[in-house]
């Protein structure tokens, strides 16, 4: 950490190549991946796997990021504060993506209600 505060970089910048595209890293026990992969599991954006699905994407959010920096959540975990701020925002981006377009809009946030069950809980 000292070394990347001297140099005026972030840590994984000590870690990885100054790449982020197809070029093959080698990460040690693990294997050989794309450089853009290995940065996004850096970052915690995702699981060092060759293949992965949203459950596998959600239990490494859970435990590579702090709340408030992954894109999962645990249930009860936020306060229903948060999950009407959160639904707040979800209909302005509906509004915005789908601008004059009631069906659209509303087809926006029935993808939303899925991926987010604890924000929209049923019949809501």
């Amino acid at each position: 950490m000292a070394l990347a505060v001297v140099l005026g970089v972030n840590p994984n910048a000590l870690l990885l190549p100054p790449v982020a595209d197809s070029t093959e890293v080698e990460v040690t026990a693990a294997g050989s991946f794309p450089a853009g992969k290995v940065w996004n599991w850096a970052d915690g954006r995702e699981p060092l796997k060759k293949s992965f699905d949203e459950d596998d994407l959600a239990d490494f959010q859970m435990h590579a990021r702090p709340k408030g920096r992954r894109r999962y959540y645990m249930p009860g975990e936020r306060t229903e504060e948060e999950l009407a701020r959160k639904r707040a925002a979800d209909l302005e981006i509906a509004r915005r993506i789908n601008a004059g377009d009631p069906t659209g809009e509303a087809s926006s946030l029935e993808v939303m209600r899925k991926l987010d069950r604890e924000a929209y809980p049923e019949g809501e």
